[in-house]
């Protein structure tokens, strides 16, 4: 795909690679790169932007590393599809606003939904009797028809029997949840591993059994410090990345 002749303002203090990267972006962000097209050699770029090639490898790359472009050995830089991206201090529940900002449709499909026993671990992790009853639930959520993730979620029965009366396919489970203190959401606990993915999991997932994924389990808690809800969520790696923020309050502490 042919790019857009821009100029490079080489009299301003922004690094030339951080200007190529910018108009690179320009181009996916307007549509002239769209997911799938190969982007022009490194050479003509550098001859477009009058700059060194290094310079464009290096803007590349970098785009390469944050997910915008990927390389196909030997035969050229391809655009990506998009990667959503996560910050778990502010996107908690923010799916379908997420996709959106991305240029794509979210949407979300109920597989299961049903009243089971719990089993040891299970009881264990929401603080109930063994073989108590509590709601499973599964969701897979897509984005432009593309599958993405799956959810699948584990809440008291005694508590949470509300949830039935929802459209959990255009209502999110935490909005479902909302409308009693003692079942909103108010802390979780939440632990992210890269795994591959099973049989099942590819299958739900339609891609093949041993691709990455990121499992991320999450125990959430009301006000009062009792779980409402253990979540399993299966993330597809190519298409999901997750961010978290730092501040311990000493500027330049390391």
């Amino acid at each position: 795909m042919a790019l857009t002749e821009k100029s490079i303002d080489k009299s301003k203090s922004i690094p030339l690679h951080i200007q190529v990267k910018q108009i690179l972006m320009e181009e996916i962000n307007s549509g002239n790169l769209t997911p799938g097209d190969m982007i022009s050699p490194e050479q003509e770029i550098s001859e477009l932007f009058r700059v060194s090639r290094s310079t464009v490898r290096q803007a590349i790359t970098e785009l390469v590393r944050e997910g915008y472009f990927y390389r196909g050995k030997g035969r050229g830089t391809f655009v990506s599809k998009p990667v959503i991206s996560y910050d778990f201090a502010k996107n908690a529940g923010m799916y379908t606003r997420l996709v959106e900002e991305k240029g794509m449709k979210a949407s979300t499909k109920v597989i299961q939904f049903d009243i089971v026993d719990a089993d040891a671990k299970i009881a264990e992790i929401l603080q109930i009797p063994q073989k108590q009853k509590v709601i499973h639930l599964i969701r897979i959520r897509s984005a432009n028809e593309e599958l993405n993730n799956i959810l699948e979620s584990y809440l008291p029965h005694n508590l949470c029997y509300s949830i039935f009366q929802h459209d959990l396919e255009k209502e999110t489970l935490h909005e479902a949840l909302s409308g009693s203190e003692e079942t909103a959401i108010f802390r979780d606990i939440t632990t992210i591993e890269a795994t591959l993915a099973n049989s099942k999991e590819s299958r739900l997932l339609q891609i093949a059994p041993g691709s990455p994924i990121l499992l991320i389990s999450a125990v959430s808690f009301n006000r009062m410090g009792k779980p409402v809800e253990y979540c399993i969520a299966r993330y597809r790696a190519d298409r999901n990345k997750f961010i978290t923020e730092r501040y311990d309050g000493q500027p330049g502490n390391n």
